[in-house]
């Protein structure tokens, strides 16, 4: 039986705690290829111990998210740079931006592995900085059922994301323009809640309204689908770390049947036409005022939901681990 090795960056027991993590690309990406590799009759382990006999011997070495903490980036780049078959996940440019991460980056792919990205622009950036030949895109599945469009038209707005986006939350809290007083909930990680809440308070705005802070969860995320009316997902176009994101947090809005506002980007535009685009202030101010145009868009945007079925994704690592090992 061929085996498999996942590096991540934290210890677990059992697979099935990765699908309560926060971090997306553990929920989203790990623990789903952990789940078609054990169904196609892989040997699967994981955890962050390079240092394991189970890590070094595996038929394949998979990284996932690397930590920040050096000594352990250098454990990882040593088995990397001894084992024969490695393949790395990246969701985020590393490599064109000074990150925790960028020498980690760096170093492994010197090592000639397979890449795989989660979206098709994140595969072209990281095609022409490396010149690496053997990458592929997997996108982000899409955990949740597809519910009724809301019936709220309440002002009632929801940010949810990791820690590191919340930057892009207080630029839009700034240049919010808009009057009309509402309500906005955050969602965040534990460490992203501690951090928003310390330092919010700080930023200067021109908001009407109530926020407030929670941890994200998916219990949560359906409780607070029954009282908003809208979503919103700023980001910038010009942090070229972030511009090749998957569209999970898009497809995840569209899923609870909610309007979304959001920053165009790349993964987005196959639902350009049914979104609001956060950065163009009328339309944005209009979508604060009444997104009824929104809910009207959201069953079409739902029917191209399907392609991130688990179902399809499974198959996408499958397809890739059938040809690959």
């Amino acid at each position: 039986m061929k085996s498999i090795h996942w590096l991540i960056p934290l210890s677990i027991n059992n697979p099935e705690e990765l699908n309560k993590v926060s971090l997306a690309s553990l929920r989203l990406r790990t623990a789903i290829f952990l789940d078609s590799s054990i169904k196609n009759n892989f040997n699967v382990s994981f955890g962050s111990n390079s240092e394991d006999k189970v890590a070094i011997e595996s038929d394949i070495l998979f990284v996932g998210k690397p930590v920040h903490d050096i000594q352990i980036q250098k454990k990882w780049l040593n088995l990397i740079s001894k084992h024969q078959n490695v393949v790395i996940d990246i969701t985020d440019d590393h490599l064109n931006n000074k990150t925790p991460l960028t020498n980690f980056y760096n170093n492994a792919l010197e090592c000639k592995p397979k890449i795989i990205t989660s979206s098709n622009l994140l595969k072209k950036i990281t095609k022409e900085t490396k010149l690496i030949k053997n990458i592929f895109t997997i996108e982000d599945y899409l955990e949740l059922d597809i519910y009724e469009v809301t019936k709220n038209n309440n002002r009632e707005f929801l940010w949810f994301g990791h820690e590191v986006n919340r930057f892009f939350l207080y630029e839009m809290l700034q240049k919010w323009k808009s009057k009309l007083e509402f309500n906005l909930h955050i969602m965040s990680s534990y460490q992203g809640v501690n951090l928003i809440c310390e330092e919010l308070p700080k930023i200067k705005t021109n908001t009407f309204g109530n926020i407030s802070v929670q941890q994200w969860s998916i219990n949560n995320l359906l409780n607070i689908r029954k009282n908003i009316s809208g979503i919103v997902i700023p980001g910038n176009l010009n942090d070229r770390r972030k511009i090749g994101v998957s569209n999970n947090r898009l497809i995840t809005s569209f899923a609870l049947g909610i309007p979304v506002a959001a920053t165009r980007y790349d993964s987005y535009l196959e639902f350009k036409d049914f979104f609001c685009n956060i950065d163009d202030e009328s339309e944005f101010n209009l979508f604060i005022e009444n997104n009824n145009l929104y809910k009207e868009k959201i069953p079409t945007a739902q029917k191209l939901l399907t392609q991130y079925s688990r179902q399809e994704i499974v198959k996408k690592w499958t397809d890739f681990l059938n040809s690959n090992i």
